[in-house]
C-alpha cells in the first residue's frame, strides 16, 4: 500500500482482512494510527516534526480478540517499526526490574532488525503497553514500587539517551505513537454497579439481567476506568478510548473460513507450497469448532490449538503418505480428518525469462537515472538496493504491478539477489574509480550482466573478497543459483530505474511477457 495515498478507509479494508468481528476497534485503530502516519510523511518529506496532534490509543478488551494481531498488521502495510512491551514486567524507578526507559533500548534494537543503523532509531515508532491494567493491580505498599510516574513523562514526551561516547545518541519520545490495551478483569462490575445502583424498599427493581450484556464493556466511561484504578493524568494522554467486542460463534466460523490469519488458511499456504498438500474445512466442521470456542470462551488463539489437536497426527504422517493430496476437516459426531488421494502438486515459484536485453530507448532513459547521489559506504548502497526491491516485493505496488516478487521467489532468494545487487553497485563504483565511466543505471546493469555465473569462491577480481566481501554471504550458491540471482538482480534493476523515469508503469511486471 502506498502511504501517501493511504487513508483510514483503505487501512481498515486491509485490516478486516485479517481481524473478524471487531469492526469499531479497526474503525479507530486505523484513524489514530493514519494520523501517525500522516506526521510521520510529513518529517520524511520535509524534515521538519509536528508532535501534535497524536492520539495515544486505549484498548480495552479480554486476550485472543486480535488487539495485538491488528496492530501488527497496520505497522506492517506502512513499514512502521513497531515494539510489543508487557508494561507488567515494567517497575518504578529504583526498584530491579524493567525500567521504562528501557522502551527505548527495544525501538532501538527493532529499528537494526529493519537494516537500519542506530542513529535512524524511530522517533515515529508504534510502542504497545500490553497487559497495562497489570499496572494498576496493588503489588507493594510502598507507591514507588509502580512505574505509571514514569510512564506519564514518557508518554508525554522526553529524550532518552543511549549508548557511550561516540556513538552516544538521543532518542526523543514526543513522536512515538503509544497503544495501551488490557483485559482489565472486574472492570464490568464496576460498571454494572454504577449503572444499576443497589435501591432500598419493597419495590427495588432488579436490573442485573438488564446488564448481563457479554459487551457490557461498551459501556465503560472514565470514571469506571478511575475506579478501577488508572489515573487520570495516564487517561488524559490517551484521546481515544476503544473497546472490543466479544467475539460470537459466527465471528468464530468467518475467523476460520474467511481471515487471512485462519490457521485453516495459514496451514494450507505453508504445506501447499512446501509439500503440494492442501488443507481445508467443512462449514459443518467450522461452525462445530466455532461453537466450541466460542463456549468455552479462551479467544481466537483457542482456534489453534484446536487446529493443532485435530490434525497433528495426519501430519505427523504427511510425509509418509505420499498418495495423499489433502486433509479435509469435517464434523461426524467428532471432528474427523478426511484424506483425499491424488496426485501432489507443489506450488513452484514462476521465474521470468533468462533473456537480459535493452532496448535503444530503454538505454536512453536508464543511462539518465544517476546513481551519484549514492554514497560508497556499506550501509548506502545496502538502503539503495533495499529502496530498489521493496516496490516489488509486494503482491501489488499502488495496484499497478503484477504478481510481485515473492509471488515469483522464496524470501530467502529475493535477499540473495539483493545482496547480489549491492556487491555489483560496488563494483561499480570500483569501476568507476579507475575510468571515467558514468555511475547511473545503465552502467549498472552492464556491470550486473557481466558478473560471472560461477560459485563466489571461484570468482575472481574485481568481484574477489578483498574487494568485494559482501559475496562471502553467497558462498553456498551454485552456478545455477548464482545465474537465478542475476537475473532477479538484473529485471528488479532494469524496472526500478524504467519505474524512476516514469515509464509506463505496466512494462514493470515480472510475469514472462513483460521481461524484454
Amino acid at each position: 500500500m502506498d502511504n501517501t495515498q493511504l487513508t483510514p478507509a483503505l487501512l481498515e479494508q486491509e485490516l478486516k482482512k485479517k481481524i473478524i468481528g471487531q469492526d469499531v476497534y479497526l474503525h479507530d485503530l486505523s484513524t489514530c494510527i493514519w494520523l501517525h502516519n500522516e506526521r510521520r510523511q510529513y518529517f520524511l518529506r520535509t524534515g521538519k516534526k509536528i508532535s501534535r496532534p497524536k492520539y495515544n490509543l486505549f484498548v480495552l478488551g479480554k486476550s485472543g480478540m486480535g488487539k495485538t494481531s491488528a496492530i501488527k498488521a497496520a505497522a506492517d502495510i506502512l513499514g512502521m517499526t513497531l515494539v510489543v512491551e508487557d508494561a507488567s514486567e515494567l517497575r518504578g524507578a529504583g526498584w530491579k526490574g524493567k525500567q521504562v526507559s528501557d522502551i527505548v533500548y527495544d525501538i532501538a534494537k527493532a529499528t537494526l532488525k529493519r537494516n537500519k543503523t542506530l542513529e535512524e532509531a524511530d522517533e515515529f515508532a508504534i510502542v504497545v503497553l500490553d497487559e497495562i491494567d497489570k499496572v494498576f493491580e496493588p503489588r507493594t505498599k510502598d507507591r514507588t514500587f509502580s512505574p505509571v510516574a514514569n510512564l506519564l513523562k514518557f508518554i508525554e514526551g522526553t529524550e532518552i539517551s543511549l549508548g557511550e561516547g561516540e556513538k552516544r545518541m538521543t532518542l526523543s519520545t514526543d513522536n512515538i505513537l503509544f497503544i495501551a490495551i488490557g483485559a482489565f478483569d472486574g472492570l464490568d462490575e464496576i460498571i454494572k454497579e454504577r449503572m444499576a445502583p443497589k435501591r432500598l424498599g419493597f419495590f427495588t427493581e432488579d436490573r442485573e439481567s438488564d446488564l448481563s450484556d457479554s459487551n457490557i464493556l461498551r459501556n465503560v466511561t472514565t470514571d469506571d476506568l478511575h475506579a478501577y484504578g488508572v489515573s487520570e493524568q495516564l487517561l488524559g494522554r490517551f484521546p481515544i478510548l476503544t473497546v472490543m467486542n466479544e467475539l460470537t460463534a459466527g465471528d468464530y466460523e468467518n475467523i476460520l473460513l474467511k481471515s487471512e490469519i485462519s490457521p485453516v488458511f495459514e496451514l494450507n499456504h505453508l504445506l501447499q507450497k512446501e509439500e503440494g498438500v492442501q488443507v481445508s474445512m467443512t462449514l459443518d466442521a467450522a461452525a462445530h469448532m466455532a461453537k466450541h470456542i466460542s463456549d468455552r470462551g479462551i479467544g481466537a488463539r483457542g482456534l489453534q490449538s484446536e487446529m493443532v489437536k485435530v490434525l497433528k497426527e495426519p501430519l505427523y504422517h504427511l510425509a509418509d503418505r505420499k498418495e495423499v493430496c489433502e486433509y479435509r476437516v469435517d464434523y461426524r459426531d467428532d471432528f474427523v480428518v478426511d484424506e483425499i488421494v491424488g496426485n501432489r502438486c507443489r506450488i513452484q515459484p514462476r521465474t521470468p525469462a533468462e533473456r537480459m536485453v535493452m532496448e535503444p530507448v530503454e538505454k536512453e532513459k536508464l543511462g539518465a537515472i544517476s546513481l551519484e547521489e549514492v554514497h560508497e559506504d556499506e550501509v548506502s548502497i545496502h538502503l539503495f538496493a533495499e529502496a530498489m526491491f521493496e516496490p516489488f516485493e509486494t503482491k501489488s505496488f499502488m495496484g499497478k504491478y503484477g504478481p510481485g516478487l515473492n509471488a515469483c521467489y522464496d524470501y530467502l532468494t529475493i535477499k540473495q539477489a539483493q545482496i547480489f545487487t549491492e556487491a555489483a553497485v560496488i563494483h561499480l563504483f570500483l569501476e568507476t574509480k579507475r575510468s571515467s565511466k558514468r555511475k547511473n543505471m545503465c552502467a549498472l546493469l552492464s556491470v550486473i550482466r557481466k558478473m560471472q555465473a560461477v560459485p563466489v569462491r571461484q570468482i575472481v577480481h574485481p568481484l574477489e573478497k578483498p574487494k568485494n566481501r559482501l559475496l562471502v554471504k553467497l558462498e553456498d550458491c551454485d552456478i545455477d543459483k548464482i545465474k537465478e540471482l542475476r537475473k532477479i538482480a538484473w529485471n528488479v534493476a532494469r524496472n526500478y530505474g524504467l519505474l524512476l523515469y516514469e515509464l509506463d508503469y505496466e512494462q514493470c511486471d515480472f510475469d514472462d511477457e513483460s521481461i524484454s
